[in-house]
């Protein structure tokens, strides 16, 4: 081997050892699995490519055979990925994605979240418990344009999570939505969702057992939640928004043939927007049951008044009579009980 030969093979050596020291892979949209079971999403060495997933590569998490494996993303870290997979499809390899703060933005904002074809093997969990105080967590962010897992677990812990859902995102799953609760924990720490796009999954379980901390579930007048059971716990506080009578103009929970609700806990009714009277199912089940505590509305213009029906999980906006009307109205009846006695003493 000349000399000329032998500097350029030390040069390539070199850039290849270079390249694998700081994570960079040749092959662009590769398939990157994460081999450890328990460990943080940016650590180069956790990945079957020795380098963390690009925009473009998809990110496997769940693939050892027989283990639960957990990849945290967390905060203050921001991470791309060009898909997402959770699991193999075989329900012993979970995959799972830790969320303690941080972003995640799948296919450039457009790509998917997924899981394999098993009942329970991917499963998205938000918690932030570094301080464990409601106060010392922060929201977590993913920007993808559809998310289907078997299970989303927010608040899991003391410390609380945080996850909103925007505009034109879909999540979806095969499994439970559980915000404040996770399998039975009595002190299971704030969760709070706000859905401005569109989610859907058979349970949905807010502050159920819940003790120390309210858990909150927002919408806005475009949110839908698609559910089968909704089931609130005493401390669960629901934000509602209503701005008119039409679809997209209100927030709609539930839409599932034989769906079960059960009210508890706060209801807010945010009617900014109604100019007039009318009706908005917002809770659309066929069976009802308990009630909310409390109601509160916000936002209702003069002259309109407003009442929610357990029932049938309609709110109703009704005119209030104006002074005058009611003047008559009252006079009405002083005459007709007038006449009343007329044709007694007759």
């Amino acid at each position: 081997m000349n000399r000329n030969n032998s500097s350029k093979w030390s040069i390539t050596m070199v850039a290849a050892a270079v390249a694998g020291l700081c994570g960079i892979y040749p092959a662009a949209g590769a398939i990157d699995t994460f081999t450890n079971t328990n460990s943080n999403w940016d650590t180069a060495t956790n990945w079957s490519l020795g380098a963390v997933p690009t925009a473009t590569d998809t990110a496997e998490v769940g693939f050892i055979s027989g283990s639960a494996s957990t990849a945290t993303i967390k905060s203050g870290d921001n991470l791309a990925a060009g898909s997402v997979v959770l699991g193999d499809g075989n329900n012993s390899d979970r995959g799972q994605i830790f969320f303690d703060g941080g972003t995640l933005t799948v296919g450039g904002g457009t790509g998917s979240i997924t899981t394999g074809s098993g009942t329970a093997d991917g499963w998205i969990i938000f918690q932030n418990d570094y301080n464990n105080t409601p106060s010392g967590y922060a929201a977590t962010t993913i920007n993808a344009t559809t998310v289907n897992v078997d299970s989303v677990f927010i608040g899991q812990g003391t410390g609380g999570g945080e996850y909103i859902i925007p505009v034109g995102q879909s999540w979806s799953g095969g499994g439970s939505l559980v915000l404040g609760n996770a399998n039975g924990n009595l002190n299971p720490g704030l969760g709070i969702l706000t859905i401005n796009g569109s989610a859907s999954f058979p349970t949905v379980d807010v502050a159920v057992g819940a003790v120390n901390y309210t858990s909150d579930l927002t919408m806005s007048d475009v949110g839908i939640l698609s559910a089968k059971t909704l089931t609130y716990g005493s401390l669960s506080s629901t934000s509602l928004a209503v701005s008119g009578f039409s679809t997209g103009q209100y927030s709609q929970i539930g839409g599932i043939t034989g769906g079960t609700a059960t009210f508890a806990g706060t209801l807010n009714l945010n009617l900014a927007g109604v100019t007039g009277p009318g009706s908005a199912q917002v809770f659309n089940f066929s069976n009802y049951s308990g009630t909310f505590g409390t109601v509160n509305v916000a936002g209702l213009a003069s002259g309109l008044t407003a009442s929610f029906d357990a029932a049938n999980g309609t709110v109703t906006v009704s005119s209030v009579p104006e002074p005058a009307a009611m003047g008559l109205m009252a006079a009405a009846g002083v005459g007709l009980l007038l006449v009343g006695r007329k044709r007694k003493q007759a």
